[in-house]
C-alpha cells in the first residue's frame, strides 16, 4: 500500500535537536530521531505542550521505505511496540512516548516511521461555538540497526539529454545516511559559472537511491562544458563529482 502521510511538520534535524510543532498546538519534541539495536531494544520521545490548551494526539508505527523520485512508501507494522497510542497532555505538562523494538533485523538496518497525529479537542474543551480546527500532525524517524551496518553514500554518474541533467545518489551500504545539501553547478569555457541549483536533500535509506532529474537554464546548454554535484552527508565527509558534459552528450 503506498500512501502519502499527512505531515505538516517535516523534521529533518539532528536527534540531539529538540523541534517544536509551531501552529495552533505549540508541542516540543525531543528527541526527533530514535536509533535502536544491540542492547538498546527501547526509547522514549518527549513532547511537552507549550500552549494555553489541552492536546490530543493518538500514535502509530509504520515501515517505511523511500522510492527513488523521494516518495515515501508507509504500511503499518508490528515490528514496534508503542505506548500510549492515544493521550492528552495539559497545558505546560510533558508526555513520553516509549517505543519498544520486537525483534531486531538479520543484518543491516531496519526503518520506521513514528506518525503522531492531534486529535480533535473534546466537545467541552472547543465550545459550542467552534467550528473548524487546525491540527498537526508529525512523524519522526525510527532505525533498527545491527552493529556491523554501515552507509555508502556514493554519487552516481550524470547524463544530458537535451536540456535535462539527470544523476543519482546512492547507498550502497545497509545503514541510513542524511543528505543535508544537494547542489549541481555547470561551467563553460575556462570555469565560467552557468548556473547553481540546490536539490531536495534528505535520507537516503539501506541500499536505496535517490534520482534527480533538472532542467538546465536556457541559454547555458550551447556553453555548457562540464557539471558539478556537491552532496553534503550528515557526520560523514562531502561528496564531489565533477564531469565534462556538454548538452549534446
Amino acid at each position: 500500500m503506498r500512501i502519502f502521510p499527512l505531515i505538516l511538520l517535516v523534521l529533518a534535524l539532528s536527534a540531539s535537536t529538540p523541534a517544536r510543532a509551531d501552529g495552533p498546538a505549540r508541542v516540543d519534541i525531543s528527541p526527533i530521531r530514535l536509533d535502536l539495536g544491540g542492547a538498546r531494544r527501547s526509547g522514549v520521545i518527549a513532547l511537552r505542550n507549550q500552549g494555553q490548551e489541552p492536546v490530543r494526539y493518538e500514535v502509530s508505527a509504520s515501515s517505511w521505505l523511500l522510492l527513488a523520485d523521494g516518495e515515501q512508501k508507509l504500511e503499518v507494522t508490528d515490528a514496534l511496540t508503542v505506548f500510549p497510542t492515544v493521550f492528552e497532555i495539559p497545558p505546560g505538562a510533558s508526555k513520553s512516548i516509549r517505543v519498544g523494538l520486537r525483534r531486531l533485523p538479520s543484518s543491516g538496518e531496519a526503518s520506521y516511521r513514528l506518525l503522531v497525529k492531534q486529535l480533535p479537542a473534546n466537545r467541552r474543551q472547543a465550545g459550542d461555538g467552534a467550528a473548524v480546527q487546525m491540527l498537526t500532525n508529525f512523524s519522526l524517524p525510527v532505525f533498527a540497526a545491527t552493529a556491523e551496518a554501515r552507509a555508502a553514500p556514493r554519487l552516481g554518474e550524470p547524463e544530458v539529454r537535451g536540456a535535462r541533467l539527470s544523476f543519482a545518489l546512492r547507498n550502497d551500504g545497509d545503514r541510513s545516511f542524511r543528505a543535508t545539501r544537494v547542489m549541481v553547478r555547470g561551467h563553460g569555457v575556462g570555469a565560467e559559472s552557468l548556473f547553481e541549483t540546490e536539490l531536495p536533500a534528505w535520507y537516503v535509506l539501506s541500499r536505496g537511491i535517490r534520482r534527480y532529474e533538472l532542467a538546465i537554464p536556457p541559454g547555458a546548454c550551447a556553453k555548457l562544458r562540464s557539471i558539478r554535484i556537491e552532496a553534503e552527508i550528515a557526520g560523514a565527509a562531502p561528496l564531489r563529482l565533477d564531469r565534462p558534459l556538454t548538452c549534446g552528450t
